[in-house]
């Protein structure tokens, strides 16, 4: 619906599910059971989109896809897309997810490097602003 978003959600379980918006007025409210958070009412996003899962065997959180129109992940200057055919990839701190038109910063607290999982917060924006417009 072309309104911008900004909110914070920490992620407190080992896997978190993010697709579409189930409810305008409820932004982080999923459209179907089973999905944790809400990103978006754009029809460029699935109902379950992505996810973020801790993986104990590599001590980190790894992002996976499971929508058709794939995401984006951008960490230092890399940015690999990809889509539900592709292998989990890891996600390290402040990297920047894009799935539709929204854009996501992935942080981690200084305790991710000891190996287990923790509360890592994400800041999320709907829709991705326009560079050329001035910040709010």
């Amino acid at each position: 619906n072309g309104e911008h978003h900004d909110f914070d959600y920490a992620v407190r379980k080992e896997r978190v599910a993010m697709g579409r918006t189930g409810d305008p007025r409820r932004p982080t409210a999923p459209a179907v059971p089973g999905v944790d958070l809400g990103v978006g009412d754009s029809n460029k996003l699935s109902r379950e989109h992505a996810a973020i899962e801790w993986n104990p065997d590599l001590g980190r959180y790894l992002l996976s896809c499971s929508g058709k129109n794939g995401v984006t992940l951008t960490h230092d200057s890399n940015t690999v897309v990809f889509g539900p055919k592709c292998a989990p990839i890891p996600l390290p701190h402040y990297s920047l997810i894009q799935m539709g038109d929204t854009l996501i910063v992935f942080l981690l607290p200084e305790h991710e490097q000891l190996g287990t999982p923790v509360t890592a917060p994400l800041s999320l924006t709907s829709p991705v602003p326009d560079p050329a417009e001035p910040p709010k």
